[in-house]
């Protein structure tokens, strides 16, 4: 080496900076990689949250359940119609709630079940209802009751030309089983065989009874 040169190795060995500490305080050339974040080790996430793990499913945290979870058809009971837009409502309400697909499964179930129970025990009462009204037409008729319900079939045979229909409204409503309407139908009838009522016609040809299909003397 002449007089001249300069060698920095031997600068850095004999303790020619400035604290002394020789190639100790040289600064470590940069990596090669630009700058950038040094690569996650080997088996990492990057940019893994801390609450991995402990999400809830079906949240806004967690994962996305199957789609499958969510599908209430299997739980509808038998003779029970599926309604789209009705599940559709709860599952926006099951998830806002929090629940899992499985849990939202249980509690449609119930629902509809009990929704069921409840209908059908309504229908029942309404039956024993409209079958009571018979009964207390029957007793309070007495010996009348034929002659009244064959009239208050003319009757109505004679307002149906008018008003088509109104025996089945009748029928499908019970209302033709109280007594108040089997009188006035009767009287109706009355009128009709009489003067032919208010241009209703003849009442030949119609029906002995107010209800063909009803077999009164089970009550």
């Amino acid at each position: 080496m002449t007089a001249d040169s300069f060698d920095l190795q031997l600068f850095g060995e004999e303790g020619g900076g400035a604290d002394g500490d020789g190639a100790e305080n040289i600064s470590q050339a940069p990596s090669n990689n630009g700058g950038a974040d040094p690569e996650p080790a080997a088996g990492t996430e990057p940019n893994q949250p801390e609450t991995a793990g402990t999400e809830k499913p079906g949240t806004i945290l967690g994962g996305t359940e199957e789609e499958a979870a969510w599908d209430f058809k299997d739980v509808v009971p038998e003779g029970m119609a599926y309604d789209e837009a009705a599940a559709a409502a709860f599952t926006s309400v099951a998830k806002e709630a929090g629940l899992t697909g499985s849990q939202a499964q249980t509690l449609a179930g119930y629902g509809m079940k009990f929704a069921q129970e409840g209908m059908v025990a309504m229908a029942r009462a309404r039956a024993e209802e409209v079958h009571g009204w018979a009964v207390s037409a029957k007793t309070e008729l007495g010996a009348q009751f034929d002659s009244t319900v064959h009239a208050a079939g003319t009757g109505i045979e004679a307002v149906e030309k008018v008003i088509p229909g109104l025996r089945q409204a009748l029928d499908e409503t019970g209302a033709g089983n109280r007594i108040e309407l089997i009188r006035a139908f009767a009287l109706i009838g009355n009128l009709v065989g009489e003067d032919n009522f208010r241009g209703f016609g003849s009442a030949a040809g119609t029906k002995s009874t107010l209800y063909p299909n009803t077999d009164f003397s089970k009550y």
